[in-house]
């Protein structure tokens, strides 16, 4: 019954913390998509004054990159294009240059976290891509552990108590049909255990006459 209980409450734990790590993901997606379409739609890489390090436009944790059509970066917010490689194999470029829209969501074993990756088709052939850092389902679930590890323990102790309570329960009656085997009018506390205590009585009988 412990043991039951204490796996419950892990799979609930671990389940709830996946279901709303899923819901986070498709959050955070879902607002990359809403401000790369606006940074796509407010003209700000229509021309070639990509000077745009500066601009206020730009949130401070997102990451916009633009891509040319051969997969050369011509301007990132957060990296000197010098240092970066071609882009055209990259999974959010092609879904992008393929179906318009692509998205991609990568870990990073250096930082510990994920990078969201959403990225738009221009007109003129060019990708729009936006990223952001966020915490792995890791991140979401150690500062839980303590928490878990408390509860586990509360109810874990809650459960030996029940579990003595209800052995118990069940001990004391067998015993008190013990105490009364040769009195064949006792009756007994829980009529499941009435045929059990008559195959005994029987079987007492049995061994007193031989």
């Amino acid at each position: 019954y412990t043991l039951i209980t204490v796996v419950a409450i892990m799979l609930t734990v671990f389940l709830s913390v996946i279901i709303y790590y899923d819901m986070f993901q498709k959050e955070v997606i879902s607002s990359l998509k809403t401000y790369t379409k606006v940074l796509k739609n407010s003209g700000m890489f229509d021309d070639n004054d990509l000077h745009l390090k500066e601009d206020n436009a730009l949130a401070e944790d997102l990451r916009v990159t633009l891509i040319e059509t051969n997969g050369e970066v011509s301007f990132d917010s957060n990296v000197s294009i010098g240092r970066m490689d071609n882009h055209s194999q990259r999974p959010e470029i092609q879904e992008a240059q393929e179906e318009g829209e692509g998205e991609e969501i990568r870990h990073s074993a250096t930082l510990q976290k994920n990078i969201y990756y959403y990225a738009v088709l221009m007109e003129d052939g060019r990708v729009l891509r936006v990223a952001k850092e966020a915490g792995s389902i890791w991140g979401f679930l150690l500062p839980l552990l303590p928490v878990l590890f408390i509860m586990i323990m509360v109810l874990l102790g809650a459960c030996m108590i029940l579990a003595h309570f209800l052995t118990q329960s069940i001990i004391t009656p067998v015993e008190e049909i013990a105490r009364h085997m040769d009195d064949m009018d006792y009756e007994v506390a829980y009529k499941e255990l009435q045929p059990f205590i008559d195959t005994i009585q029987q079987q007492h009988r049995d061994i007193v006459k031989s």
